[in-house]
C-alpha cells in the first residue's frame, strides 16, 4: 500500500482494564512499532485459536497457557452462553454449505 512517500503507522489500544482492545494500521491509538504491532497480533491470533479449539472440545482448560486461561474460559464461557455449546459437524457442514464450501 502506498501513503504517498510516508511510512505506515502502526497503533494500540487499551480497554479500561488494561487489556488491549486493538491493533491496527493508520491513526488512532498509541503509536507502536512494525514488530510491537505484529507481536501483539500473533497474541491476538494464539488466544483465538485456543480459544475455537477449547469452545470445540479440542482440548482443555490444563491446555491453555496458565496466564491467558482465566480470559479465554471467560470467552467461551459467554460464547456458551450467547450460542450454546458446539454442537460439532452438523454446525460445521452447515456452515460449509451456506459459504459455498460444499453442495447439500
Amino acid at each position: 500500500m502506498d501513503c504517498g512517500g510516508s511510512e505506515m503507522r502502526y497503533y494500540i489500544k487499551f480497554a479500561e482494564d488494561g487489556k488491549v482492545y486493538a491493533v491496527g494500521i493508520g491513526p488512532g491509538g498509541t503509536e507502536i512499532t512494525q514488530e510491537e504491532y505484529e507481536a501483539q497480533l500473533t497474541i491476538i491470533l494464539q488466544k483465538n485459536e485456543l480459544t475455537d479449539k477449547l469452545y470445540r472440545g479440542e482440548i482443555t482448560q490444563a491446555d491453555v497457557p496458565e496466564d491467558w486461561r482465566a480470559e479465554i474460559v471467560a470467552v467461551v464461557e459467554k460464547i456458551i452462553e450467547e450460542q450454546g455449546a458446539y454442537q460439532g459437524d452438523e454446525v460445521d457442514h452447515a456452515l460449509a454449505i451456506l459459504s459455498g464450501e460444499v453442495s447439500a
